[in-house]
C-alpha cells in the first residue's frame, strides 16, 4: 500500500464489496509501522553490530561483528569522535592511532560495499561508550603485611610510573578481606580480618581510566593473636 508515512503507526481492516453493498469491516490488524528497509534487497547494507573498543597507549583497538543481512561488506571504517581519526580494514578489527591519552572517545563503524555491487554503504553503528586511551599503571612492589591485634597492616611501594591519570590502591585476600586508599600517594592500608589466620594479600594499582595492574602475592604467615 503506497503513500504511507515512515514511522507512523497504522492499522488495517478489510471490507468485502458485493452486489448487496459493502460488508462490515473486519477486525483491525495489529499496528504496523512503515520503515525504511535495509539489506541487499533494499540496496543498503546494515550497520555492523557489537562494536567494542579497548584503550591503549595513544590508540584504541576496535572490534565488531558484521550484520547478518546476507550481504558481505568489502571493508569497514571505524571512526573516533571527537577528532575523526579512523582505521579501515577488510576484517572485523582495526586500531585507531594518533589519539590523546586520557581523553574520552566514542567509536562507530561503517560497512562499505564494493562499487559494483549496487548496494549502498551502511549507516554508522551504534556508538560505543566512552573509551580512554592510556598507559596501564605499573604494579605496586615490595608488598608486605604486618599482623596487628585488629588484623593486617598492608604496605607496599607505589609504582614509579602511575600510568595515565592518578591511581589508587586496593588490597585484597582470597577470602574477601579488603582495604583501599583514595589516591596514589598513600602506601598502606589496614585490613580488618580475623586474627590468628594465614593470608595471601594482593595489591592492585587502579589507573584513572581502568588501566589496572596487580602486584605479586604477599604471604603473611599469621596475623597477631
Amino acid at each position: 500500500m503506497p503513500g504511507l508515512v515512515n514511522g507512523l503507526g497504522y492499522t488495517f481492516a478489510v471490507v468485502a464489496n458485493g452486489t448487496a453493498g459493502p460488508s462490515a469491516a473486519s477486525t483491525p490488524s495489529n499496528t504496523i509501522v512503515p520503515d525504511v528497509p535495509v539489506g541487499p534487497s533494499a540496496g543498503v547494507l546494515q550497520a555492523p553490530v557489537g562494536v567494542t573498543a579497548t584503550g591503549e597507549d595513544r590508540q584504541v583497538t576496535v572490534r565488531w561483528t558484521a550484520a547478518p543481512d546476507g550481504a558481505t561488506a568489502s571493508r569497514f571504517t571505524a571512526t573516533a569522535t571527537p577528532g575523526g581519526a579512523t582505521c579501515t580494514t577488510t576484517g572485523i578489527t582495526c586500531v585507531i592511532t594518533g589519539l590523546t591519552n586520557g581523553r574520552a572517545y566514542v567509536i562507530t563503524v561503517v560497512g562499505h560495499a564494493d562499487p559494483g555491487d549496487g548496494v549502498a554503504d551502511s549507516g554508522p553503528s551504534a556508538p560505543t561508550g566512552a573509551v580512554y586511551p592510556g598507559v596501564a599503571t605499573q604494579p605496586p612492589t615490595s608488598v608486605y603485611t604486618v599482623g596487628r591485634d585488629s588484623g593486617l597492616l598492608v604496605r607496599w611501594h607505589p609504582p614509579v610510573d602511575a600510568g595515565t591519570g592518578n591511581c589508587h590502591f586496593t588490597a585484597t585476600t582470597a577470602d574477601n578481606g579488603r582495604c583501599a586508599t583514595v589516591n596514589g600517594s598513600i602506601d598502606q592500608c589496614m585490613m580488618f580480618v580475623p586474627i590468628g589466620n594465614d593470608y595471601q594479600v594482593r595489591v592492585v594499582a587502579h589507573g584513572l581510566y581502568g588501566h589496572d595492574s596487580p602486584s605479586v602475592l604477599a604471604y603473611n604467615r599469621r596475623s597477631r593473636v
